[in-house]
């Protein structure tokens, strides 16, 4: 039987809360949970504070895996 390992998107764009996202996705992947930090495209997106961040995939990229996923 092969095992799946469940994705965890997390959707961010500019204005985000750098602090909580860096805690956030830092506290899943140090759990051992595979996490795509989700762009609305491939810009970097800027936070609150001016940290830029550049997402792992985009929206429609998310959507086309969980699609895949869920048949």
């Amino acid at each position: 039987m092969t095992q799946v390992q469940t994705t965890v998107f997390i959707l961010w764009a500019d204005r985000f809360d750098e602090a909580a996202a860096a805690v956030f996705v830092s506290a899943l992947r140090e759990a051992g949970v595979r996490v795509k930090v989700v762009g609305l495209s491939v810009q970097r997106a800027v936070g609150v504070h001016g940290l830029a961040l550049v997402p792992d995939i985009t929206l429609e990229q998310a959507l086309s895996i969980a699609g895949r996923r869920c048949v």
